[in-house]
C-alpha cells in the first residue's frame, strides 16, 4: 500500500497539542496523547428523549435542547394552556398561560425568558388570538397585544427584540404576508414577506431571520418549498427547501439552522429533516417517526435540536414522543 506522503504529497505532522483551527480532512499526530487524529465531518442523527407527560400537538416551543418549553397545544379533542419544561431528560409542569387555551401560535425565546404571540382557541380552534405573553421560568405575564388577531404565525428573536411574520387572520380572511417587529412594549410594521404563508418554520433573530415552507395559497395544494431570509429591512427569496411542506418546525440562525417534520402532499406526515448552511438546504437524518406540528427548541445553529409531540405516523394522532437532534458538525477524532 502506498504511503500517506505518496498519496497526499506530504507527511503527517507531529504536534504537542491539537491545532486550534484545523482544516477539514487534516490529519496530525498528537505526541502528548500519543494519538493519531483527523478533522472530519460527523453525520447527523436523532435519538429518543423523555416523553411529554401528556399528548400534545400544535404547541409552541422555546429554548434549547436541554432547557426547552412546550407551550399550549391540543390533543385532538381539547386545547390547552399548559406549559411543560424540559431539562434534557424529562419534562415537568410549568406555568399556565393567561389567555388559555391556545395552539398554532408564534413562540420563541428561552426557557426562562419565553415568548408567545397569537394562536387559535375556541371549541374547534377557529378563533384567532392577539394575546402576547412572556415567561420568566415560573409564570406567564401579559405583553402588548398583536395589532390583529393572528394564528399559525411564525416568530424569530426574543421577548424584547422579536419579529412575528405570516400567519392566518380570519378577519381578512386568509393567509397573510405581514411582518412585525417587537421591542418588548410595542409592535411596528416592517416590509412584508415576499409571499403570504402560514404554518412554516420561523427562526433566527429580529434582524436576521428565516421563514421556510408553510402553506401559501393560492397554490393547490398550498404546501410550499419557498424559503425567505430577512436582513433587518427586507424579506427576499432564498434557496428552496428540497420538498414542499407545511406544519413544519425549525430552529437555529440565518446562517445555520434546521427544519424537521411537517405535512407533505402525500403521505400526510414526513420524517424529513433539512439543514441550512446560510445559502442552501441539505437533506439530513430523518426523525424516528414522521410527524408534524411538534414543538421544537435548539441552539443558535443546527448541531442540536429537539422535536416534541405533534401528530405522528402511522395514525397521525397527537403524541407524547420527544426526539433529540445532533446535527452535522466537524470535529477532531
Amino acid at each position: 500500500m502506498a504511503a500517506y506522503k505518496t498519496l497526499k504529497g506530504q507527511s503527517i505532522r507531529q504536534v504537542a497539542q491539537d491545532p486550534t483551527n484545523p482544516q477539514l480532512g487534516e490529519i496530525w499526530y498528537n505526541t502528548t496523547t500519543g494519538s493519531l487524529k483527523g478533522y472530519q465531518t460527523i453525520g447527523a442523527a436523532w435519538a429518543s428523549g423523555g416523553a411529554l407527560p401528556a399528548i400534545r400537538s400544535g404547541s409552541g416551543g422555546a429554548g434549547i435542547q436541554n432547557a426547552a418549553l412546550n407551550i399550549g397545544g391540543e390533543n385532538g379533542s381539547s386545547i390547552f394552556g399548559t406549559t411543560e419544561e424540559y431539562n434534557g431528560a424529562a419534562w415537568a409542569s410549568g406555568g399556565t398561560l393567561n389567555a388559555t387555551p391556545s395552539f398554532f401560535m408564534a413562540s420563541g425565546g428561552t426557557q426562562t425568558a419565553g415568548f408567545r404571540a397569537g394562536g387559535f382557541t375556541g371549541t374547534v380552534g377557529t378563533t384567532a388570538q392577539n394575546a402576547v405573553e412572556n415567561y420568566n421560568g415560573t409564570a406567564w405575564t401579559n405583553g402588548t397585544a398583536l395589532p390583529t388577531a393572528t394564528g399559525s404565525n411564525m416568530f424569530a428573536g426574543t421577548q424584547t427584540a422579536g419579529l412575528a411574520f405570516g400567519g392566518q387572520q380570519p378577519s381578512v380572511p386568509g393567509t397573510v404576508a405581514i411582518s412585525l417587529s417587537y421591542d418588548g412594549s410595542s409592535w411596528t410594521s416592517t416590509n412584508a414577506l415576499t409571499a403570504p404563508k402560514s404554518s412554516g418554520a420561523g427562526f433566527g433573530t429580529q434582524t436576521a431571520a428565516i421563514a421556510a415552507g408553510g402553506g401559501s395559497p393560492p397554490l393547490s395544494p398550498s404546501f410550499t418549498n419557498n424559503s425567505q431570509i430577512w436582513d433587518g429591512t427586507n424579506w427576499t427569496n432564498t434557496s428552496n427547501l428540497n420538498n414542499n411542506k407545511t406544519n413544519l418546525r425549525g430552529w437555529g440562525s440565518s446562517s445555520s439552522g434546521a427544519v424537521a417534520g411537517g405535512r407533505v402532499p402525500a403521505p400526510s406526515s414526513t420524517s424529513q429533516t433539512e439543514e441550512w448552511n446560510g445559502s442552501s438546504w441539505t437533506a439530513s437524518a430523518t426523525l424516528g417517526t414522521g410527524g408534524y406540528l411538534g414543538s421544537t427548541a435548539g441552539g443558535p445553529g443546527s448541531p442540536s435540536g429537539l422535536y416534541a409531540g405533534g401528530g405522528r405516523a402511522p395514525s397521525n394522532g397527537a403524541n407524547t414522543a420527544t426526539e433529540e437532534f445532533t446535527g452535522t458538525f466537524n470535529a477532531a477524532n
